[in-house]
């Protein structure tokens, strides 16, 4: 009876263990880019697929999709956190950022690579800015950090129009020293044909 009970015991142990056995990715996230969100939200955002990341060193190394309008400028920054619009106000609240890297072709897709080690524990607002002259947010995202170690939350990524009441940035002024001349000194001003002194300024 004893051998019946263990046996019976065994298979049903047996079946238990095939039903708990490991299941599928959902869709929701995944090892390959250690994306941290809440279940269903991912699929509800298109826009979450053109960006992805991963962790390595001390750094978040984020690949975004070709397809995104980025310039040689365009930057992303880990920010306090909060709700940013322009690129003034992040810039301003700005802990660390970076460039785009490693792209040498506009077939390629932007990688950025920027350093949170030795941050303090908190949420984080992350920011994908289009310039770092008078620009705006296009995308913004949660950076968490627990006991030194990084939690993206992409369910919200979304990459947003520019304001329609944003203005387009004017090229910097050139700096134009009225005083130089293409190098020929000003007679009367320096004594024995000695050019201006040239302070790094265009001349007129």
């Amino acid at each position: 009876m004893k051998k019946i009970l263990s046996l019976t015991m065994v298979l049903a142990m047996a079946l238990s263990f095939a039903a708990c056995g490991s299941k599928a990715p959902d869709g929701n996230g995944s090892a390959g880019n250690n994306v941290s969100v809440p279940a269903g939200k991912a699929a509800d955002s298109k826009d979450a697929k053109l960006i992805s990341y991963k962790e390595e060193d001390g750094e978040l190394i984020f690949t975004l999709d070709k397809s995104i309008p980025l310039t040689e400028d365009s930057w992303l920054g880990i920010c306090e956190k909060g709700n940013y619009v322009l690129e003034d106000d992040a810039d301003d609240a700005g802990i660390a950022y970076s460039y785009f890297e490693d792209r040498d072709s506009g077939n390629e897709d932007y990688v950025f690579k920027i350093a949170y080690a030795g941050f303090e524990d908190g949420e984080y607002t992350m920011v994908l800015c289009d310039t770092d002259n008078k620009g705006y947010v296009m995308a913004s995202w949660t950076l968490t950090l627990k006991n030194e170690k990084p939690s993206v939350d992409l369910s919200g990524f979304k990459i947003s129009p520019r304001p329609a009441d944003l203005p387009t940035p004017a090229a910097p002024a050139e700096n134009v020293d009225p005083d130089e001349d293409d190098g020929d000194f000003d007679e009367g001003e320096y004594e024995d044909g000695d050019e201006e002194p040239d302070d790094g300024a265009a001349d007129a």
